[in-house]
């Protein structure tokens, strides 16, 4: 059985250790260890990372995408941020999506 991995944003700085806490319960629950995955961009490897937006390349691998928001969304590379592509991103695949 192939595990659903699941793409856990936010602005890195300001709540990683909010990401960290997520991906901790995700692979030491018995139930969700099972079958998902999380992925956090920033502990992916390197690898691959020529991409303009290799954030949209990493998400592209995931089945589900978490966005976590608290009072900054990230600057903007160009007219939006990393956080507003990744989302939109998610919503054009049709990922299933929560926001926290």
């Amino acid at each position: 059985m192939n595990k659903l991995r699941v793409f856990v944003s936010s602005v890195q700085k300001e709540l990683e250790p909010e990401r960290l806490a997520i991906a901790s319960v995700i692979t030491t629950d018995p139930f969700l260890s099972e079958h998902y995955e999380p992925v956090l961009f920033d502990r992916e490897p390197l690898s691959g990372r020529n991409a303009a937006r290799p954030y949209l390349d990493c998400l592209d691998t995931c089945q589900v995408y978490l966005l976590l928001i608290n009072r900054e969304y990230g600057r903007p590379h160009g007219d939006m941020s990393a956080t507003h592509q990744e989302y939109r991103h998610a919503q054009k695949r049709k990922l299933p999506h929560w926001f926290s």
